[in-house]
């Protein structure tokens, strides 16, 4: 169980969830629009603090947030229901593995045991800013250069254009 504190609210799981919707649009051909994402993340935010609260097995409350999350991005960023399942997916692994790499090498660096970062608020809120930053300067990139990995939009583009063909 994990303690629910405004903080942590504003300073964690915000910019996460701002990074995570942003960089799952952007990788999947979708415009990724700033006020879209916050309001995504100010929505859920507040729904993984208690999540994860109330969560007695680590790992479950992914399980339980992202159906919240996909919902959210299909009300607000006004895409489909597959699409956004496919966009978030994709955004869940490469911010997992962006997070595991982070926490690896930054605990490897300091020589800082994870039941220190845990157990200390400060260091649970500085722990993935080395994360942020790359994530960040990933999305700023993908968008500047058009780069995706699966360009989901486009594939719904040609779809409906065939449809109007027959």
């Amino acid at each position: 169980m994990e303690e629910i504190s405004l903080s942590l609210i504003i300073f964690r799981y915000i910019p996460e969830l701002t990074i995570f919707v942003l960089l799952s649009l952007v990788l999947t051909g979708y415009e990724a629009k700033l006020k879209n994402a916050i309001l995504v993340a100010v929505i859920g935010a507040p729904v993984i603090a208690v999540v994860r609260h109330f969560s007695p097995i680590p790992g479950i409350n992914t399980i339980i947030i992202l159906p919240v999350l996909i919902l959210l991005i299909v009300y607000f960023c006004k895409i489909d229901v597959v699409s956004s399942i496919i966009a978030s997916g994709l955004g869940f692994i490469i911010l997992g593995m962006t997070e595991t790499v982070n926490i690896l090498a930054v605990l490897k660096m300091t020589g800082i045991d994870i039941k220190q970062v845990l157990a200390d608020p400060v260091q649970r809120l500085l722990l993935p800013i080395p994360e942020y930053i790359f994530l960040t300067a990933v999305i700023i990139i993908c968008k500047r250069y058009h780069l995706v990995l699966l360009n989901i939009q486009e594939l719904n583009n040609i779809r409906r254009f065939n449809d109007y063909e027959r």
